[in-house]
C-alpha cells in the first residue's frame, strides 16, 4: 500500500555519484521516548549518499520532539488520536535518512510514510499492532507547524485506519483524502502558514487529487457543502462527517457488486 506524503516539489539527482555521502553513516541507532511515543533514529543504509545535508540523529530527535509537543499543546483532536493509538499498541517516529525512491512521483519527493511493518521487517518490532512513521531528511527540516501536521496526516489519518483494519481494502486516494482532511485541520490548529508553498501545494493535492471522487460525491449527494472548499479554513469537522457518508455509500456499492446471484436447482 503506497500511502505518500508527497507535498514538496523538488528537483533531485537520481544519480547518487553526484551527492554528498551520507553525514554519521555508521551512528548507532538513537532511542527516546516522548509523552508515550518512541523516537527513533536509525542509520542510513551503508554506502547510501545525499543530495542535501543530513541532520544528526540527536538533532532530529529534537525536531521531531518538538513537532510532537505541537500537537499536544494546539490540537487536542490530533493528540486524542494518537492516544487512541497509544492505548491500542505501539507508536513510533522514525528518523531515517533515504530517498524513498520507490514511493516518489515526477517533481515530488515523499517525506513521510505510514509504514506499520518496516520495525518487524529489520528484526525490531514488538508483539501486537505498530504504528510506525518514517520521516527522512527532508521531512525533519521542515518548519515545526508543518512537521507536526505530517505527522497528524500519518497517524490521525492512516494510523487510525489501520487500527481499524481499513487499509487493504481502502482504496489508496479515499485513504490519502481522509489522512489529508486530518492535516489540514492540524493547520489550522496549529496556526500554519496557510500560504507557504508546501501548503498551498498540499492543499492543490487534497482537493484535486485525491479529495476529487468525495468532491463529485458531494456534488451529486451534498451540493451545499461544496461551499466548504471556498474557505482558506475549510470546516473540516463537517467535511469528514460528510465523508463518513461517502465512505459508506462507497461501501455498501461495493458490496452489492460483490453479492453472488443465488440460483436455486432445478
Amino acid at each position: 500500500m503506497r500511502l505518500r506524503q508527497s507535498l514538496l516539489m523538488l528537483s533531485i539527482a537520481v544519480a547518487a555519484a553526484f551527492g554528498a555521502p551520507a553525514a554519521g553513516a555508521d551512528m548507532p541507532p538513537l532511542e527516546r521516548m516522548r509523552d508515550g511515543v518512541r523516537l527513533l533514529a536509525l542509520a542510513p543504509d551503508a554506502g547510501a549518499r545525499f543530495d542535501v545535508s543530513v541532520l544528526p540523529p540527536e538533532a532530529a530527535l529534537d525536531r521531531i520532539a518538538g513537532a510532537l509537543d505541537l500537537i499536544r499543546q494546539r490540537s487536542p483532536a490530533s493528540a486524542a488520536a494518537m492516544d487512541r493509538l497509544e492505548a491500542a499498541g505501539r507508536v513510533t517516529l522514525i528518523y531515517y535518512p533515504n530517498e524513498f525512491r520507490d514511493r516518489n512521483r515526477p517533481n515530488a519527493q515523499t517525506v513521510a510514510l505510514f509504514l506499520p511493518a518496516f520495525l518487524k521487517s529489520r528484526g525490531l518490532g514488538a508483539e501486537g499492532l505498530e504504528f510506525t512513521v518514517v520521516i527522512n531528511q527532508f521531512g525533519v527540516k521542515w518548519p515545526a507547524e508543518e512537521l507536526a501536521a505530517v505527522i497528524v496526516h500519518e497517524l490521525a489519518g492512516h494510523g487510525i485506519q489501520h487500527l481499524q483494519g481499513r487499509i487493504a481494502s481502502g482504496r489508496v486516494l479515499d485513504l490519502e483524502c481522509e489522512a489529508s482532511l486530518y492535516q489540514e485541520q492540524a493547520y489550522q490548529d496549529l496556526g500554519a502558514a496557510k500560504k507557504a508553498r508546501t501548503v498551498v501545494l498540499f492543499r492543490r493535492q487534497m482537493e484535486y487529487r485525491y479529495c476529487a471522487d468525495f468532491r463529485a460525491y458531494m456534488l451529486k449527494h451534498a451540493p451545499g457543502g461544496l461551499a466548504l472548499w471556498d474557505s482558506l479554513n475549510p470546516d473540516v469537522a463537517t467535511l469528514l462527517g460528510l465523508f463518513g457518508d461517502y465512505r459508506r455509500a462507497q461501501a455498501a456499492q461495493k458490496d452489492s457488486t460483490a453479492r453472488p446471484v443465488s440460483s436455486r436447482s432445478r
